[in-house]
């Protein structure tokens, strides 16, 4: 830990404190509210405590930036984010508390990992669990995010195991140059029980010990709970018989009589389970939420709750049953804010005075000077996402792809279950592998990294020619305001600026291409590309920032706040956001085939979905025109831009995905034939672009409610128009059907083998798929038949898990026969 940190405590792993959390409130004092406090508890004999909190980090400690709206209604909004501002104010705050190093307690309200940043998925988030040990967080309460894998995981997470993952995967070096040992933190939760063992899966609460002024030490104690949402979430799903989370109130309300009867009066909640309210991050408008209404149910010995899991943000003073109010917080995520609560515990009693409590959420602004450790901390980890990604995996001896000319079958939907079901063997057991429609994102090509990328047709800026100019079809820009062309070091070219006000380049001629033919325009497919650099916040005074795109309609890239937001407008406006790192050069990509919308972030997918329809044209000239840095004022407002653009270009075809990885590597050299590397298959193939993946589970299911599955591939819409959306089946099911027969009936008993037999309607078979589809509101709609599956077990593997660990253990793959499914006769 920096020497800047003089308040950070030392490492207190495996303290011997009864079982507990911490949660942090707070509406934030200044430093004279501060020192009147401290003056105020020195002269009545009461013991000041600080209380610091943040939740819901998710990894984002490298120079992320976002924003929150104003502390109060009316306010405006702030530029926030990045965890060396965080790791600065954190050493602020204690230091104009100015208070002992013991009465200044940091925690998280959790779900500190399991995020998607690349710097720390990519190695399994222990990066993150190195910068919350260097900024001296003491402890945490389990998130449903923490349970996103299995408790082995978690283990290995807190105590430094090399175990946790099918594959072993684990245990880098951090940037200290030493093996990732685990949290210097314990993590706690009241209600997570281990079905199998009928216990806790860690301690329920623990009491802190604050110096009391006096040679002595006077007891905080904290309880701490997790959303009991946890076991059906898509990520966190868990069955009943591995996993339960009990009601969150009653599990607080019974430790909290514990503490009491150990003779600790100060008590926190800190429960991960979250609320809303209308107004800013200090403000608490209409307050509604799950924890809301937990607070009239939470005992009164509870002085304060600090929340999480709702990304929310509000600082409320709610009476508790016996009508005295106590501060009820949420403080974002991503380290947005930092909640501070301001304790007076009586020294007679040792109970907190209430009437004394101050509660403020702080933003975490880049205004102060970044901690120099973090910052080396994240790019250190930057710097081993390139080697990381190309580790080598497995080989394939071609083209595993979503797309074929057979419409039941792929070879990458066929090998995938092939996986789901090899992997349930390892753990579990399954009959039948299946996947899901749209569950799979991108191809795995033969020669990946080395597609040949065609000219952009539709438009082609690069600014490292020295010129603005279109080459594609010769549309000449219109330079605004100071918008300029300057060298940037890094990149080694010239790449155009844009200081955020009115500067930009716009391209007027792209308005007539929508109309006349003799331009290539997009029409029911499109590419668009954009390499940039964001340098600066939106300014308060608009929505969004236009990066490159059209003024309004078709396709564009903005800033809205502080992420990109990928639009598209193909029957119906849609997009995507993502959230951005600054002062990083960026190369997004957006794709769209008719059939689906794919957006890469610097060759990897972060998004995609189906959707349909051609692009929709513009409804006014000046919205046909395309810019670069902002677009044209809607209700006399701009859209500007901060920040660089090296190039942008638009092609009419959609790129597949290895074009895309070509075009984001043009500089390096081409990867071997029918490598698979851990970037390809570990994120952005099957379903989850980052964090871990849902989990593999496998359920009982009779033959009839297989049969049932089956037929959901074909479903009639409103009007009697009829689609087929296939299912993928591992490689032991074999069947035919009936085109022409009524939807329902299209696949009959006698003609569905499994191993060779023929499928038996009474008979239980073990189906191994995604988690997500044996939950109810969770499960893919239309295809409900495994909701009621029985004896489920959630496995070791994640989606991707299988995939990876199926293709090292039959290197080199050859692609699977597409044999299993054919029209009757």
């Amino acid at each position: 830990m920096s020497s800047s940190r003089p308040h950070a405590r030392t490492a207190r792993k495996h303290r011997a404190a009864a079982a507990g959390a911490v949660v942090v409130l707070t509406l934030t004092a200044t430093p004279a509210l501060a020192d009147d406090v401290a003056a105020d508890a020195a002269g009545d004999g009461s013991v000041p405590v600080q209380l610091l909190s943040i939740t819901d980090l998710h990894g984002y400690f490298g120079d992320h930036v976002d924003s929150v709206p104003g502390a109060h209604t009316g306010q405006p909004s702030q530029a926030v984010g990045g965890g060396a501002y965080l790791a600065s104010h954190l050493d602020r705050l204690r230091e104009e508390a100015a208070l002992p190093e013991a009465n200044s307690i940091l925690f998280s309200a959790g779900d500190d990992f399991s995020g998607w940043p690349s710097e720390t998925a990519y190695f399994w988030n222990e990066p993150t669990i190195e910068y919350l040990n260097h900024v001296g967080l003491e402890f945490s309460t389990i998130g449903n995010h923490e349970l996103d894998r299995d408790l082995a995981y978690l283990r290995h997470m807190t105590d430094g195991t090399c175990e946790g993952r099918p594959d072993g995967d684990l245990c880098f070096t951090d940037a200290t140059r030493r093996r990732f040992a685990g949290a210097d933190f314990d993590y706690y939760s009241a209600n997570v029980v281990d079905s199998e063992q009928d216990a806790l899966v860690v301690r329920p609460y623990h009491v802190e010990q604050v110096d009391d002024g006096h040679g002595g030490t006077m007891p905080v104690g904290f309880v701490h709970a997790t959303t009991s949402t946890t076991p059906d979430g898509g990520l966190s799903f868990w069955p009943e018989n591995q996993l339960q989370v009990l009601p969150e109130a009653a599990a607080v309300n019974r430790y909290a009589a514990e503490l009491q009867a150990q003779g600790v009066e100060a008590i926190v909640a800190v429960i991960h389970e979250g609320f809303t309210q209308a107004g800013g991050y200090n403000d608490c408008r209409n307050p509604s939420g799950p924890v809301v209404e937990m607070n009239g149910e939470i005992s009164a010995a509870v002085d304060a709750i600090v929340t999480g899991h709702w990304h929310a943000l509000g600082s409320c003073m709610l009476p508790d049953p016996a009508g005295d109010p106590r501060p009820v917080v949420a403080a974002a995520n991503h380290g947005r804010l930092i909640n501070e609560i301001s304790l007076e515990l009586d020294r007679a009693t040792g109970d907190v005075l209430r009437d004394r409590t101050v509660s403020t959420n702080h933003a975490n602004t880049r205004t102060v000077t970044p901690d120099p450790e973090v910052l080396r901390m994240a790019r250190y980890w930057r710097d081993r996402l390139a080697e990381r990604r190309d580790e080598p995996v497995a080989e394939i001896t071609g083209d595993l792809s979503l797309t074929s000319t057979d419409p039941e079958e792929t070879t990458l939907g066929n090998t995938v279950a092939d996986s789901f079901r090899w992997a349930a063997a390892q753990d579990g057991g399954a009959d039948i592998g299946i996947v899901m429609p749209d569950k799979l994102l991108r191809d795995i090509p033969y020669a990946a990294g080395s597609a040949e990328v065609p000219p952009a047709d539709v438009f082609d800026v690069d600014f490292g020619r020295g010129t603005p100019d279109d080459v594609a079809q010769g549309f000449t820009a219109t330079a605004v305001g100071d918008a300029t062309l300057v060298r940037d070091p890094e990149l080694g070219q010239q790449v155009a600026t844009f200081d955020g006000s009115e500067d930009a380049f716009r391209y007027e001629g792209f308005a007539a291409a929508w109309q006349d033919e003799r331009y290539v325009r997009p029409t029911t497919q499109v590419t668009l590309q954009c390499t940039f650099r964001s340098t600066g916040p939106v300014p308060a005074t608009q929505r969004w920032g236009i990066i490159c795109g059209n003024n309004a309609g078709a396709f564009s890239f903005y800033r809205q706040e502080q992420r990109i937001v990928s639009y598209l407008d193909a029957a119906g406006k849609a997009w995507k956001e993502t959230n951005l790192p600054a002062d990083q050069w960026l190369d997004v990509v957006m794709t769209y085939d008719g059939a689906r919308w794919t957006v890469y972030v610097n060759g990897e997918v972060v998004a995609s979905q189906a959707d349909s329809g051609p692009i929709s044209v513009p409804a006014t000239a000046s919205a046909r025109g395309f810019a670069i840095g902002d677009s044209y004022p809607v209700a006399e407002t701009p859209r500007a831009f901060q920040g660089d653009v090296a190039a942008v270009r638009v092609w009419s075809t959609a790129l597949t995905a290895d074009q895309v990885r070509t075009l984001h590597r043009a500089d390096q050299a081409p990867e071997r034939e029918g490598l698979v590397t851990f970037g390809e298959v570990m994120f952005g193939v099957v379903h989850e672009t980052g964090g871990f993946g849902a989990a593999l589970t496998s359920g009982e299911v009779t033959g009839r409610e297989l049969d049932a599955l089956l037929e959901s591939q074909w479903q009639e819409d409103a009007d009697g128009t009829v689609t087929f959306r296939p299912l993928s089946l591992s490689g032991n099911v074999r069947y035919r059907y009936d085109p022409d027969a009524p939807v329902g009936e299209k696949v009959a008993f006698g003609q569905v083998r499994v191993d060779g037999k023929p499928l038996k309607p009474t008979r239980s078979y073990r189906v191994a798929t995604l988690s997500r589809e044996f939950v109810a509101t969770e499960a893919m709609e239309g295809f409900d038949a495994l909701v009621g599956a029985r004896d489920l077990h959630r496995s070791g593997y994640s989606g991707p898990d299988a995939l990876s660990g199926y293709l090292r253990a039959h290197s080199p793959l050859t692609p699977p026969s597409l044999d299993r499914v054919a029209p009757r006769g």
